[in-house]
């Protein structure tokens, strides 16, 4: 690997520590790799900034001060003096807290706990509707990106929109997966918070949130039990026949019997009737 680069020992000391911390646990989970056959060797390097061009910099609590002046807050760490910072309100840093740099925005991530208000939970079709709104933003930031960078002269006004089209594209990016990490976070919590068993269906994407849940489950000593969903949806309950037309429907009406239920309602009940008992039989 080499020895350090030169000034290395003129950045803060807690900089240093935090990347001594990040370089001793992806060493262990190097090692855990190998160890399970996952891989069968690593290599040690510094990391590329074009590669990894988001980082995280801890900072302790008690060198780390908020104050607010005409309804704004500003940020004050160690040498950094009154950094302006958004927040809806003031809080307390009681506990470390972490400075991100994520596609070039900056973001600060304060801990804070919140008494629980109530044990409900809805997921709406605003949420859906304010995701398409983000990704509708940046599909056209990047159709305008890609309509400038291919020029080889281009003026001055055209590249000012390229720019902004770039910052926006950005921004778009980095909101759409906070969106999905807060809800992924946000859904774990409470089912393991109110459910002793989960049964969750085999997800077509990269099982990061089966990972996230299982992860949650052997802290919290909650069972996770994976399984398939087929046919669930299109299966009567009274008369096990399939429904072959029911398509995105969001209520199921059988045409054999007229059985009526609502479709993930009744796709819950076969999966827990017949999935978890090995005994699914469907009849066209």
């Amino acid at each position: 690997m080499g020895p350090p680069p030169n000034g290395v020992y003129d950045t803060p000391k807690n900089l240093r520590f935090n990347t001594l911390r990040t370089f001793q646990t992806n060493v262990k989970s190097a090692l855990s790799n190998v160890k399970n056959g996952n891989i069968k060797k690593f290599k040690i390097d510094f990391s590329s900034k074009k590669k990894s061009p988001s980082f995280t910099i801890s900072q302790d609590g008690e060198q780390a001060k908020i104050r607010e002046e005409k309804s704004v807050f500003y940020l004050s760490i160690t040498n950094l003096k009154d950094i302006r910072v958004k927040m809806n309100a003031h809080v307390e840093i009681s506990s470390e807290i972490d400075i991100l740099n994520i596609n070039g925005f900056w973001y600060v991530a304060i801990p804070e706990y919140v008494e629980p208000t109530g044990n409900v939970l809805e997921f709406g079709r605003g949420t859906k509707a304010y995701l398409d709104a983000i990704r509708k933003r940046r599909d056209n930031a990047q159709s305008v990106m890609s309509k400038f960078k291919n020029k080889k002269k281009s003026k001055r006004w055209q590249y000012r929109a390229y720019v902004r089209a770039k910052r926006t594209f950005l921004s778009s990016t980095a909101k759409l997966k906070n969106c999905v990490k807060e809800l992924h976070l946000q859904t774990c919590s409470y089912l393991v918070k109110h459910y002793d068993v989960i049964l969750l269906p085999i997800f077509q994407s990269k099982d990061m949130f089966l990972q996230l849940l299982q992860a949650k489950c052997e802290v919290v000593g909650k069972t996770v039990v994976v399984c398939s969903e087929m046919y669930t949806s299109r299966t009567c309950t009274r008369c096990e026949r399939l429904h072959l037309k029911l398509g995105s429907n969001d209520v199921f009406t059988c045409p054999h019997c007229s059985y009526t239920a609502g479709r993930d309602e009744h796709a819950a009940f076969n999966i827990l009737r017949y999935v978890c008992a090995g005994s699914l039989q469907t009849y066209a």
